[in-house]
């Protein structure tokens, strides 16, 4: 590639993506043809487009978000220049929405559930297909080994920690229900995928507490240990485990 055909497509990238000023006419002189429109009416065809079709990338991310931020299709040019893709799909256009939001000083349910469906995205295409670990396979376990299974959290997992309760505002502009009202504690919630479908709950604050060592890989012995405080820890892992199993949720292995 010539120098100058270079300096041609970075200028023209620049120009389409907003990230130098709209151009002179002359600037873009080469670009003209017989007959055709002017350079400037064709670079903004480009620019409106690259902008409009992105907006939809972010709309079609973050449906919920979208149904009660009115503005995020006016705001995707802004978000543009603010963190520009770097990467070839579009999947990975959104990456940084909660972070944009999180600066330009939006209330934090809408920042919390920008991170709740960015976590979505990561958990449906996220970490290869695996077989889940399920009851039977537990079941076919001799007791003396129950204390050395490998636990781990699916690879497709993603752990969103969220103030104001944004998967409950989630689930409620799921079900056109009103919406909650913000809470300021803390709550830990569990996304992933389970088949086909994208799923996610609020864990337990126990749960919660397990939620690395499982994402990690850990064993149930050490999931009892870490529950020694809990009254019945033996019967509260068990518990648990069963819930996991029955949300297909985790694997058997230890960690790499």
């Amino acid at each position: 590639m010539s120098a100058a055909l270079d300096a041609q497509l970075r200028w023209l990238h620049a120009a389409i993506t907003g990230a130098s000023p709209p151009p002179e006419p002359e600037a873009a002189a080469w670009l003209e043809r017989d007959g055709a429109a002017d350079a400037s009416a064709r670079l903004h065809v480009y620019r409106h487009a690259y902008v409009a079709r992105l907006a939809d990338v972010l709309v079609v991310d973050h449906p919920k978000l979208a149904a009660v931020h009115p503005d995020l299709r006016a705001l995707t040019a802004d978000y543009l220049r603010a963190f520009p893709p770097t990467h070839p799909s579009v999947r990975e256009v959104g990456a940084h929405l909660a972070r944009f939001l999180a600066d330009r000083g939006a209330p934090a349910h809408l920042i919390e559930l920008a991170a709740l469906e960015r976590a979505r995205v990561e958990a449906f295409d996220g970490g290869a297909d695996v077989t889940p670990l399920d009851r039977e396979a537990v079941a076919a376990l001799a007791p003396e080994d129950f204390p050395a299974l490998p636990l781990r959290f699916v690879p497709s997992h993603r752990l969103v920690a969220l103030t104001p309760r944004a998967d409950e505002l989630w689930d409620a502009i799921e079900r056109a229900a009103p919406h909650p009202a913000p809470a300021a504690a803390t709550r830990a919630v569990l996304v992933w995928r389970r088949a086909v479908t994208v799923v996610h709950r609020t864990l337990d604050d126990d749960e919660a507490t397990l939620a690395p060592a499982l994402a990690a890989g850990t064993t149930f012995g050490d999931i009892c240990a870490l529950l020694a405080t809990a009254p019945q820890p033996a019967e509260r892992a068990l518990a648990l485990l069963l819930r996991w199993l029955d949300a297909a949720v985790l694997v058997s292995r230890p960690a790499d």
